[in-house]
């Protein structure tokens, strides 16, 4: 059986009393209790994430979606998008009264 390998970005947040993990390249949210917790589940849904999209063959055809590419090397690999920056901009709304 072959293997494909690649590197994810990860966000980690808090929201209330969980700690909340988010992967923009495959769309995909879970949390724990805690950072390490959190990091468990995520590795846990990402393995039932794929074992879902390869068995049914769909795989190329999701990511793909997903805004991955194939790799050059090996066509049957792919290659997630790369988060180039992250930050935290300000903003301001008006509310009304």
């Amino acid at each position: 059986m072959k293997n494909m390998e690649f590197k994810l970005g990860v966000m980690f947040f808090e929201e209330e009393e969980h700690v909340v993990a988010y992967c923009p390249a495959l769309d995909l949210y879970t949390q724990g209790k805690d950072l390490d917790d959190a990091k468990k589940m995520f590795e846990d849904a990402v393995d039932l994430y794929f074992k879902e999209i390869v068995e049914s063959d769909t795989y190329k055809e999701v990511l793909s979606d997903l805004g991955w590419k194939t790799s050059g090397a090996r066509p049957e690999e792919m290659v997630p998008p790369e988060i180039i920056g992250l930050y935290q901009q300000k903003f301001q709304v008006p509310l009304r009264n």
